[in-house]
């Protein structure tokens, strides 16, 4: 599987630095840019506790939760995305 890019809505997330959720063949990175710097929290397939998302009219969010306890929330995604996003995790977790 080649890396897949999904960026969030500037108009549902943030304007200025849109978070990005990096899903490649073993884990899915997100990464939250800040003024100051950024954030970037990777999570193998094989870690995933729990996957939640969450749709509304047009963008929704998506929860993820490693089994060690950390945590990926991201917010303004689009619908198709989110689905697509899941779709991928839920593959990556059984093929691990």
């Amino acid at each position: 599987m080649e890396k897949r890019e999904f960026q969030a809505s500037r108009i549902a997330g943030s304007f200025w630095f849109p978070t990005k959720l990096i899903l490649t063949e073993f884990d899915v990175t997100l990464e939250k840019k800040y003024w100051t710097g950024k954030e970037v929290i990777t999570i193998s397939y094989k870690n995933i506790g729990a996957l939640q998302i969450k749709t509304g009219v047009l963008y929704g969010d998506i929860f993820i939760e490693s089994t060690g306890g950390q945590t990926i929330q991201a917010k303004g995604f689009s619908n198709t995305d989110l689905i697509t996003i899941k779709e991928i995790i839920d593959e990556g977790r059984r093929r691990t």
